[in-house]
């Protein structure tokens, strides 16, 4: 891979979804295991380049810092892998060297004392290195194409998403049992292998949209996959197991009268229209929906558009639908706290921007 650019830029829509005080609360999550989680990324980066930031190497403070400030700037705004719990401490530390390293490396994007295009290089090289495909190298390599565009290093970036889509259909992440497979029981991991498919859709979606192509692939991709729970109830663990989800609520309902957060279907948010009942997706849902029209839109012969009024209303349908459909508590990006729902934002900003194009 050709060697990248020096110069840094923020990563896009990667705005604040941690504030600093909640950096403690990272740090005490990763507990005793911070020397395993970090150190050990860096065997890699020897390997390639010895002499790379050595003052960062085996430095357990200084690397955890790199991760903390991956949940900080980064996190919210593609929020896949697993939030920082005492529940998922164990599942975080058996993550891979290589994808450590690539949040190592998303983290470095803000840390200016980091030298970025030697962790470009080197996560380039492990990436391409990996004999284990599996579900982790997809997120990894997912990440890093975000990573790879806000470099401006466009095509690199769309070869990176690509490998990671490909992989991702190889492996059947467009199934509604990958999740439960290989969620070792957890439903945190069950929830981030969802959005991982999610977010692979999405961001084939917008690359798809910004480099002007005629549609996008994942678009018409069969799945059957649960759309993702709210941000909120990721990050506390209010989540279900798929393979216990109607037992557990079934228990729940009898004891306390309540039930475990509902997980939907495409196919029910893209027909809320017609439904009878009154429910609240998520905002990455609504993200969701709003690259499924994105996609809808792309896809159209704009020579003949303008003279199919049935297409046209189509679409227009799908754009009123979408905005119309909002339930008043997704309408504002903004809480009465002043925090950004990220996922809503996104959601939102492609839709405005589908309508301009269409």
């Amino acid at each position: 891979m050709p060697t990248l650019s020096e110069n840094t830029i923020d990563l896009p829509l990667a705005t604040s979804g941690f504030t600093e005080d909640t950096l403690s609360s990272v740090s005490d999550n990763l507990g005793s295991r911070q020397n395993y989680l970090f150190d050990g990324a860096w065997d890699w980066f020897d390997t390639i380049n010895p002499s790379l930031a050595p003052e960062y190497k085996h430095n357990s403070v200084a690397s955890k810092r790199l991760l903390e400030v991956y949940y900080l700037h980064f996190h919210a705004a593609h929020p896949i892998l697993l939030p920082f719990r005492h529940q998922t401490r164990q599942l975080i530390s058996n993550y891979p060297q290589y994808l450590t390293a690539v949040m190592q490396c998303i983290g470095s994007q803000y840390e200016s004392m980091v030298l970025t295009e030697g962790y470009h290089n080197a996560v380039s090289h492990m990436l391409a290195s990996q004999p284990k495909r599996d579900g982790y190298l997809v997120q990894a390599m997912l990440i890093f194409s975000v990573t790879l565009h806000a470099q401006d290093w466009q095509q690199q970036a769309r070869q990176m998403l690509s490998s990671a889509m490909e992989l991702a259909l190889d492996l059947g992440m467009n199934r509604r049992n990958f999740a439960s497979d290989n969620g070792m029981g957890s439903p945190f991991l069950e929830e981030s292998w969802r959005r991982t498919w999610w977010e692979l859709y999405v961001l084939d979606g917008i690359l798809a949209a910004l480099h002007q192509q005629g549609s996008f692939k994942l678009h018409g991709v069969e799945n059957d996959v649960l759309l993702p729970c709210e941000d909120s109830d990721y990050s506390t663990g209010d989540v279900c197991s798929d393979n216990v989800r109607a037992r557990v609520d079934v228990w729940l309902a009898k004891t306390f009268s309540k039930s475990v957060p509902k997980a939907y279907t495409m196919d029910q948010i893209r027909d809320r229209a017609f439904s009878s009942q009154d429910i609240v997706y998520s905002s990455f849902s609504y993200r969701v929906e709003a690259v499924r029209i994105l996609g809808t839109i792309l896809k159209l012969d704009r020579s003949t558009y303008a003279r199919d009024s049935n297409e046209a209303e189509a679409i227009e349908a799908s754009l009123n639908s979408w905005l119309l459909c909002l339930p008043r508590a997704k309408r504002e990006v903004l809480s009465y706290g002043g925090k950004v729902d990220e996922m809503l934002f996104q959601a939102h900003m492609i839709i405005n921007a589908s309508v301009l194009r269409a």
